[in-house]
């Protein structure tokens, strides 16, 4: 049986792959000490990473590591979407605030977020990456 993590990860990457066909998608589920999260990485045609989706559990928002990690995407010009269950959504914002979150971080409750587009900065990139000579 699959996990919740692994559940919505899963169906998040389908809705893309639908919508998108201009873009790869790649998808990581991981365990740590805090419970399984996944990563959706949105990579170009050339296949060089354009942008994060992170999907957390009600354990793993809560890693020791993740707004480090979440920062340091940001950091190097990455849109960058987490989701959340939004049992947990109180405290993750406030974790986002207390731990100097990068304002670009994008997030939104699991339950409400899931059928979102990409991010239209991310799809635009793109876009443009595509139409340079190479």
């Amino acid at each position: 049986m699959m996990s919740m993590v692994e559940e919505v990860a899963k169906k998040r990457v389908e809705r893309l792959r639908n919508e998108n066909r201009d873009i790869s998608l790649d998808c990581i589920v991981r365990e740590c000490e805090k419970g399984q999260s996944a990563v959706i990485i949105y990579s170009d045609y050339n296949f060089s990473p354009m942008g994060f989706d992170f999907i957390e559990s009600k354990e793993s928002w809560n890693r020791p590591e993740a707004i480090d990690e979440y920062n340091s995407f940001v950091n190097e010009g990455y849109c960058v979407v987490v989701y959340v269950p939004e049992s947990v959504m109180g405290r993750f914002e406030e974790r986002l605030k207390d731990e100097g979150a990068r304002k670009n971080i994008r997030y939104f409750t699991i339950e409400r977020g899931m059928n979102r587009k990409p991010n239209e900065r991310l799809m635009e990139r793109n876009r443009n990456t595509a139409a340079s000579p190479g």
